[in-house]
Parts: C-alpha cells; structure tokens; sequence
C-alpha cells in the first residue's frame, strides 16, 4: 500500500493532519480541527497513526477512523454482512509493526507519548520473545504486519472514565496485513494472543442485533465503554458507546455551560475545550459554544450602538446622564463607557454572560 504523499502534506498544510517522524518513518494522524470540523475524506481518515516511508509507502496500517453508530458518516451499513461483536476499551491504542529488523512502535500520534513509551517497556518486559521473532522474520520475508494493541495502565496525560486501578497490560485488537488490510479472523486472534501472551479483546455473542445495541445503550459503566461492531467481508468498523459512559465522560471532560465560558473568557483556543472529548459530545459542546459566542455578539451589537448614539454628546456627563436616565440600558451601561474611551469590551461582555449563566443555574436549581 501506498498513500498519496501530496494529498497527504496538503492537509498538513492547512491543519488537518499533524505528522509525526522518527528517522525514515513518518506518522500521520488526523488533527483536533479535522475532527471538530468533520473534513472527513479517504485520506483523513486513513490518518490514524498510519506509517510511511518518505515515498508514501506504507510499513504500519492501523485501522482507520470509525464512527458511532448514527453518525452520518458512519452510513452506509450493510446489517447482512457477518458481524462480530467486541468490546470497546477505555484505553490507549498502541500500533506495531515490524520492518528490516526493527519494531516500529506509535501511539495514534506520536513515537514517543506515555502510551508508547508504557507499550514498548512492557512488550520488551513480557514479549521479548515474540519482538525477537518478529524483528528476524521482518529482514527477510515480504509479508508485513500490524498489531493493534490497547493499553491499559494508570495514565498522566489522559482523561479516562473507566477507573482499571493498577491494571498495566495490552489488549490485542486486531492484525491487519499492511498491503492488503485483510484482517485475522476473531479465532486466529485468540490463538495468536494466547501464543505470544498478551489478553485478547473480548468477543460478546449474540442472537439478535438489536437487543444487543439496546443493551449496550442502557448499560452500566462496570460493562466497560461500549462495544465495536465488525462487518465482515467490508471490514468497516462502527462503536457504540453506553449512556452511562457518554454521561460520565461528560461530567469529567467538563462540558457545563459554565466551564466553557470559562475557557471563553480567557481567550483560549475552543480547542482545549474538545481537546479529550469522544465524538459523541462535539455537537453538544459545539451547540454551547455557539450559543454562547452568539450572545457575546448580541451584547457587543447593542452596546456598540448605544455607544454610537451616546458619543455625539459633548461632555463625558451628558454621556453618563444619558445612560442614567435609561434602566433599559444597565446591563450594557459599563461596556459603553468602555467603548467611548476607545475600549473593546470584551471582558464586560463576558462577565455580563457569567451572571446571566449564574442566574439562571441558581433559578434551576
């Protein structure tokens, strides 16, 4: 397999892809703006910790995005094809592959982030013997690899809803040949996993499609995320999420009106808002943040106008009387007089939406 390096560095370019290079091996992973703006295309979604070489070609191929279930782009789904059912994991993916004698080892975007570094201290601690098997076969046979692994152990750097306590291991998810993308069979997995010694991702039975979806859905938080459908022979891959997880996830990603109005008001990136958020919120918090832009501007419109009313006035009094004698016109009266002396506004504006934001919690409650 070979990517389209020009495709590829274009959407570096214009922030939609974020590379990441250790010596001859360049990674590719779709960036927070990509997935806040949905430029979802063959090429963004292939970008999910994929490894090339400098001409494209290809020596490590994760999956590539999936969606939830509903999502737009999650569609079409062919329900007559052969489905298996796995479980979702709170954790980390961690991708492996093999190449002239070396062990090519990422996170989704990075050589050398905690979950890497966690992955590859422990796959030389518990699975030097299959590294070392791997690492001759790779200088000699043409057929190439990639292990999909998730992580678990006690992170820094990310938010997690489901507490593992001390648990420090890796999970197989799946083998995907590099060139083709065909990928083992649930069977062969368990087998493999079983024969290198690392756990393999659990596989849940089922009769009827639907009730399992439901059942997901109403979950409770200890049934774990969520669960991975797999559609065989199209390899497309869909996730589910429980209620329970997305409402938890929700509270520790701070989510509230109030916290993003915090973020607001310190003229930080909206980016650090959605930073650590699933898919399943993004609308959510995008429907809070324009909202509350929405307000921002309102207010700033009217003070503005009244600002261009008021100015004519010739004394910084008659400025003041005027604004006195109008009730209607308190919540902007502080940002006019900001904005005659050559003033923006802006923290005023933002204060004015705290109280009302504040007002309106404490009437709620």
């Amino acid at each position: 397999m070979q990517i389209n390096i020009n495709e590829f560095e274009s959407r570096v370019k214009s922030g939609l892809i974020k590379k990441f290079v250790s010596g001859d091996y360049t990674g590719w992973c779709y960036t927070q703006k990509c997935q806040w703006e949905k430029k979802w295309d063959e090429h963004t979604t292939l970008a999910r910790g994929i490894i090339t070489l400098n001409n494209g070609i290809v020596i490590s191929r994760p999956f590539p995005k999936f969606f939830n279930l509903g999502e737009p782009e999650a569609e079409p789904i062919t329900w007559s094809d052969k489905i298996t059912v796995t479980e979702k994991i709170d954790g980390s993916l961690i991708i492996a592959s093999f190449f002239n004698g070396e062990m090519i080892l990422n996170s989704k975007g990075s050589f050398t982030s905690e979950h890497a570094d966690f992955a590859r201290k422990w796959i030389t601690d518990n699975m030097s013997k299959w590294m070392i098997t791997e690492m001759k076969r790779s200088q000699s046979d043409s057929e190439r690899w990639t292990y999909l692994f998730e992580a678990i152990f006690p992170e820094v750097d990310n938010i997690k809803v489901i507490n593992y306590g001390d648990r420090a291991d890796l999970t197989l998810l799946a083998v995907i040949n590099v060139k083709t993308g065909s990928e083992w069979s649930y069977d062969m997995l368990k087998q493999t996993a079983d024969l290198i010694g690392v756990g393999a991702i659990k596989r849940y039975p089922f009769d009827d499609i639907n009730l399992l979806l439901k059942k997901c859905k109403q979950g409770s938080i200890l049934d774990g995320e969520g669960i991975v459908l797999h559609f065989d022979p199209s390899g497309k891959r869909i996730k589910v999420k429980s209620d329970e997880y997305i409402r938890l996830h929700r509270l520790v990603s701070h989510t509230s009106r109030k916290h993003i109005l915090d973020v607001l008001m310190k003229g930080d990136d909206v980016g650090s808002i959605y930073a650590a958020l699933p898919d399943e919120l993004f609308v959510e918090v995008k429907k809070i943040v324009k909202e509350l832009k929405d307000e921002f501007n309102s207010i700033k419109l009217r003070a503005q106008a009244v600002t261009d009313t008021v100015k004519p006035l010739l004394t910084k009094k008659e400025q003041a009387l005027y604004l006195l004698a109008r009730p209607e016109l308190s919540e902007v009266k502080s940002i006019v007089f900001e904005m005659l002396e050559g003033k923006d506004g802006t923290k005023s504006i933002w204060s004015i939406i705290r109280k009302n934001t504040k007002d309106n919690v404490e009437k709620e409650e």
